[in-house]
């Protein structure tokens, strides 16, 4: 098999997604996690009105307990701030995304996320992003974050 034909196995609407997006996505990423650890009370912004958010797991009683996704930029707002994201630290590692059939695209972020001087814990997060002609940037529309904490080793 050829170098043309493996060329021609792929959409070229798929690769050149992939090339134009790259930067703008990687851009809104850091945007993100920016707003959420310095203006948290304004990351509602960067949601679509519709959108989803779900929070699992944590480091702290507040954050321990799932109460599954919520849903619209206001109920996204009440559980960023309740969150406490100004007292974290986000570290990316790294950023994945991926084209999707509707037009979107799927991001995933993995990381560390430290709090107020506690050991830094994993996270990753998963977001799907829409393209808002309107105001020509992108918009969340699906996000989960789910951080891991590490449990003790076992006795040996």
């Amino acid at each position: 098999m050829s170098e043309n034909d493996l060329k021609m196995d792929v959409d070229p609407s798929v690769t050149e997604l992939c090339d134009v997006t790259t930067q703008p996505v990687r851009e809104f990423i850091y945007r993100y996690y920016m707003t959420l650890t310095g203006v948290p009370h304004d990351t509602w912004r960067l949601y679509t009105v519709g959108a989803r958010y779900t929070h699992v797991g944590g480091c702290g009683p507040e954050e321990a307990r799932d109460q599954g996704p919520v849903f619209g930029q206001f109920q996204i707002h009440v559980n960023i701030m309740h969150q406490r994201f100004t007292e974290c630290q986000f570290f990316i590692r790294s950023i994945y995304e991926q084209p999707m059939a509707n037009g979107c695209i799927h991001v995933l972020v993995t990381g560390d996320k430290s709090r107020s001087k506690q050991p830094a814990v994993s996270f990753v997060q998963s977001f799907v992003l829409e393209f808002i002609r309107e105001i020509n940037q992108y918009a969340i529309a699906n996000s989960i974050l789910r951080v891991y904490t590490l449990s003790p080793p076992l006795p040996r």
